[in-house]
């Protein structure tokens, strides 16, 4: 039963966040020709996740009889959907309705209905869930990282005697006035960690999906970059450890830091800067299709079409795509089919389904009206062109919310912390001229753990902001996270050792 609901809840946030994504891809379907099944098959083939499981179940209910038509799986599977989204149902039914009317111009009207209802909809969702993030953020940043930097800043204090926090000493039976480092390690590197870790992930679980990214993956080092990582970081501990004065307590919080940050940049460097240039090129297809279709419906052929179209853009990326599907189009001759889909292909492999759905979609309706496909083309890049301002305006509506976490987990934090342990190494100092050091926690001791919250805490917040920021894109999550880690363990370091030669 956890199952089922776990699975129902991963559908409701898929739909409320790609909804449009799979209204273009039917739609593009239905212009080329008007089958509700071919838009279904369409859409699943090109959309992964829930919502591809789901329109492929549409087509299975009828293979084992569960329903009598296509149609009525379709109609099942909307109204079910719209439990969760009543929008994306109401797009749905508009699409049905396209695939039944006798003319292009009522066609074209009813799958720019769905659009425009999808497209609200799921706007106005994201605002919600925009809004709905400002108590929750609160409360994280408050007692994720304002209230333990607060109790750190305040610790040096607190071993005055102000706080009686007192422990036995093994063996003596006399009454240490400091603080227990067990108890310092366990409010500072468990407690808080873990709670703003347990509510972060709540808070990204209600977040409504986005457009899948094919760029996802794993680098082929994973392993032999984790031992190497492992042997770096057991090194430094080492090293740490055998020298606890001096930079000792600094080769330990490094030992704690340099690790899981190689390991998280190096197993995604490339996959970003992949996953960086299809962005780039996604962002720059819906003006060169509309200059595409323009070009078609003024009369040119669609090979030349695509050359004058790369001529114009220059040096954009998707220019380069179509530059060498003309190219190979002519030396070749090929078929402009066969030059972006047969072997060697120029988009062969390429991780965007948004772009390769619509080159193949405006290929097989070139090759029966190449006025229509210019058309066609030209409404795909106007809603295309809308996807991209609901992403932006969404990104930078969520932005807004975890800015200030970000500072302060990087850099406001860490400094500090620096401070704080400077003024504490002052304390000890102090207290050592008059005798009574033996009061106070090891200074190195104390530095780790600091060191260690900040690592903590820098990664959590990193996590939470790029799942608040990116949804489920793996590669900016790690890259994030494991930059985050280094940076602020820098920042640690930097701040700890310029504040004690200025203090101390």
């Amino acid at each position: 039963m956890r199952e089922i609901l776990k699975i129902e809840k991963e559908i409701r946030l898929d739909c409320l966040g790609r909804g449009p994504e799979l209204i273009g891809y039917m739609a593009m379907s239905i212009r080329l020709s008007p089958s509700l099944t071919r838009a279904i098959t369409f859409a699943a083939k090109n959309m992964e996740g829930p919502i591809g499981s789901g329109l492929k179940r549409i087509i299975w209910d009828v293979y084992t009889r569960k329903y009598h038509s296509v149609e009525e799986s379709f109609t099942a599977t909307a109204t079910e959907w719209g439990k969760w989204d009543e929008d994306l149902k109401r797009a749905l039914f508009a699409m049905r309705t396209s695939t039944l009317e006798a003319t292009e111009e009522g066609r074209d009207r009813s799958l720019n209905k769905a659009m425009d209802i999808v497209l609200s909809g799921t706007k106005k969702k994201m605002e919600e869930f925009s809004s709905s993030l400002s108590t929750p953020t609160t409360v994280l940043f408050a007692l994720g990282i304002l209230l333990p930097m607060i109790l750190g800043a305040m610790l040096p204090m607190v071993s005055l005697g102000g706080l009686d926090l007192s422990y036995q000493t093994a063996g003596s039976g006399t009454s240490e006035g400091g603080i227990h480092p067990a108890l310092l390690v366990l409010m500072m590197d468990v407690i808080f960690p873990v709670a703003a870790f347990l509510y972060a992930y709540n808070i990204l679980s209600g977040r409504p999906g986005t457009r899948s990214a094919g760029w996802m993956g794993k680098e082929p080092l994973e392993k032999k970059v984790l031992i190497l990582a492992t042997i770096i970081g057991i090194s430094l501990l080492t090293m740490g450890i055998l020298n606890p004065s001096g930079a000792g307590p600094y080769l330990i919080v490094w030992s704690i830091a340099l690790p899981p940050s190689v390991y998280l940049l190096s197993t995604t460097v490339r996959s970003r800067k992949g996953r960086n240039a299809i962005l780039r090129m996604e962002k720059e297809f819906p003006d060169a299709l509309f200059q595409l279709g323009t070009r078609i419906s003024e009369g040119s052929p669609p090979e030349r079409a695509m050359s004058e179209t790369a001529h114009s853009m220059k040096d954009a990326s998707v220019a380069d795509l179509f530059r060498r599907a003309h190219y190979r189009s002519v030396v070749f001759g090929l078929t402009l089919e066969r030059a972006l889909f047969g072997d060697s292909g120029v988009l062969e492999g390429l991780p965007s389904s948004m772009i390769t759905a619509t080159m193949r979609s405006f290929v097989e309706i070139a090759s029966k009206d190449s006025i229509k496909a210019g058309q066609m083309v030209i409404r795909t890049a106007e809603h295309l062109k809308e996807l991209q301002r609901l992403e932006e305006e969404t990104a930078r509506r969520l932005k807004t919310s975890t800015d200030s976490m970000k500072m302060t987990a990087l850099f406001f934090s860490p400094i500090v912390m620096g401070v704080t342990f400077s003024l504490y190494c002052l304390l000890v100092d102090t207290f050592l001229k008059v005798g009574s050091g033996g009061t106070l926690t090891d200074p190195s001791q104390f530095l780790v753990i600091l060191g260690a919250y900040i690592i903590l805490m820098a990664g959590i917040v990193l996590f939470f902001v790029s799942g608040i920021e990116q949804g489920r894109d793996r590669v900016e999550r790690d890259y994030s996270v494991g930059r985050g880690i280094g940076i602020s363990a820098g920042v640690f370091t930097i701040s700890c050792f310029l504040c004690q030669h200025i203090l101390i």
